[in-house]
Parts: structure tokens; sequence; C-alpha cells
């Protein structure tokens, strides 16, 4: 029996021993956790940045900095993603961490392909954009319109310069009025005017008499206007008056 006793006390006497090194173990963690420097923990060594061309470094470095003080596991991915986002260059942006201690940017900037009224960019999917630097896509063709029109013109950009490529020309400058009548200025100095109807067709028909009216002895054409039902009109540099060509 004395053995049974024995063996009983020291059975609880361990599980008590047992007990308080488990609360002194749990105790130690969370003293340690609450000393453990979370918010800075695992700094960042290295940030990668793929596809910046417009961009410049110091704008990048400006936006990113305030992030990288804090770790590896505190920085706000999400909150960095929305103030890169707000670069006009940029499109689209993905932020990654790669353990254990880079970050990853890889972002698209937006492409343009024209001005906008003179003091905004557009890009090939139709978005207007400003930064603050344009002056040197200034040689870009330059869309004048009504507001919200710049995707319809940007797409009448297009297919009319498609139109436009066997005689070797394109659009300087596109101009849409309140009454949807089109001015078209070519790179080559020919000013075109198309009316609202049938836009696509009259500048086909231009294409097609163009190496004709290069070819007469009349001089340089000054502008061709297409609104005409059954022709066109035409004005050389040198003259005044139009001729009508039907």
């Amino acid at each position: 029996m004395r053995k049974g006793k024995h063996s009983s006390v020291f059975s609880r006497l361990l599980a008590m021993i047992k007990l308080v090194f488990v609360a002194a173990c749990v105790y130690l963690g969370v003293m340690g956790i609450k000393q453990f420097d979370y918010d800075h923990a695992f700094p960042f060594n290295k940030v990668k940045v793929y596809g910046i061309n417009e961009i410049t470094q110091d704008e990048l470095k400006n936006t990113i900095l305030p992030f990288m003080q804090h770790g590896f596991f505190a920085i706000n991915i999400e909150a960095l993603h929305d103030k890169i986002t707000q670069n006009p260059w940029v499109s689209h942006v993905v932020v990654k961490r790669k353990w254990p201690d880079e970050l990853q940017i890889t972002l698209t900037e937006r492409q343009p392909v024209a001005n906008w009224n003179h003091h905004a960019l557009l890009s090939g999917n139709g978005e207007l954009f400003t930064p603050s630097s344009q002056s040197h896509y200034k040689d870009l063709p330059l869309l004048v319109g009504p507001p919200n029109q710049h995707v319809v013109m940007l797409r009448y950009l297009q297919n009319i310069n498609r139109l436009l490529n066997p005689i070797h020309v394109r659009i300087r400058q596109l101009d849409l009025n309140a009454y949807a009548t089109w001015k078209l200025t070519l790179d080559n100095g020919i000013v075109l005017y198309v009316g609202y109807k049938d836009v696509l067709a009259r500048i086909n028909q231009f294409v097609k008499v163009y190496s004709t009216l290069q070819s007469t002895e009349k001089g340089t054409i000054a502008s061709v206007d297409l609104r005409y039902p059954n022709g066109m009109a035409v004005k050389w540099a040198e003259r005044e008056q139009l001729e009508e060509l039907s």
C-alpha cells in the first residue's frame, strides 16, 4: 500500500511540475511576443522593379520608401499597390514579397498614341492621363474634340490612318466639332473636310484619286472638301478658287 501511495504522490507532483513548466513557457512566450518588434522584423534589403520606362526612379523611390520602414510581415502591400497606381503612367501593377528580404514590383505603363485637347495624353486603350511632363510627346497626333469623345476619335484616327497607308501619309491633327464635322490635317500639310456621314467611305474615295491629284500641274493641294454628295472640292495652295471634282 505504501508503495502505491508513494507512486500516486509522485505522479501528482510530476503533473504539477509539468503544469508549472507549461505555464512558465506560456508566460515567457507571451512576454517574448510583447518584446518582439513585429513592425520592423525581417527588414527588406532588396527591391526589384520591372517594367519601368517613363516613371523616374526618384518618383518610384519617393513612393516606396515610406513603406520600407516596415518589415517583411508588417508592410502594407495593398496600400503600396494603391499608392503606385496613383502615378498617371501606371496602368497595372503587381507588388509581391519574396522571402526573406525582397520586394518585387512589376509595372505596366500606359503607352500614349495621341495628345488630347492640348492637355492630356491618350493611350492605345483609350485611357486619358496627365503626366507631369508631356513635352517629348508633342509629335504624337493631336485630337481636338468635345468632352468624352476621345474613344470615338481614337477609333477614327486608327481606322483613317489604315486607309491612308497606301498613299504614305498620316493624320497630324484630327478635329471634331459640335456638329460632328471632321477636319483632318495630314502630315504633308493637306487638310481634309469630312461630314458626319460615311466618313471612312469618303476618305477611301480621296485615297483613290490622290495620285491623280498629285500628278496634275495645278500646284500643291491645300485642302480637299469631301462633304459633297457626289464628289469633292479641291483647293490649290497657289490659288484661291476651289475646283469641284465628281
